[in-house]
């Protein structure tokens, strides 16, 4: 939505942005990236990363941080923080247990934060 639209991604970042076939997207890369290594037989070094789980990986903290860095509106901070820290879970239905990572599964607004996130690691990756 409106949100998504405001948060810019680094270029390498393919993960769940609505409207991009990420995977695909990536196997087609990196069919020309070996194809033209290939043709002018040079040497190549990559880094695949496939975060497991990654949606529970992020860090409550880490969100609030890429939010102030990048400048969002005090009120939409506060609204987003106080929706995640009074999040909780709970197992076999018994004490509530307060969550500090993780972005809410379903949410749409999920897959901004956890990109914004990731941005953040991929920018200080050497291309």
């Amino acid at each position: 939505g409106r949100l998504e639209r405001k948060v810019r991604h680094v270029k390498e970042q393919r993960g769940f942005i609505r409207g991009i076939d990420g995977i695909g997207h990536n196997i087609l890369l990196l069919q020309e990236i070996l194809k033209s290594v290939r043709e002018r037989k040079r040497e190549v070094h990559m880094i695949v990363a496939d975060v497991s789980r990654a949606f529970d990986s992020v860090s409550h903290r880490a969100i609030t941080a890429m939010m102030h860095a990048r400048g969002w509106h005090p009120s939409v901070i506060g609204y987003i923080e106080k929706l995640y820290n009074e999040s909780t879970t709970s197992v076999a239905g018994r004490y509530p247990v307060r969550c500090s990572r993780g972005v809410r599964q379903g949410d749409p607004l999920s897959s901004v934060l956890f990109n914004m996130v990731m941005d953040h690691v991929l920018m200080g990756l050497p291309t």
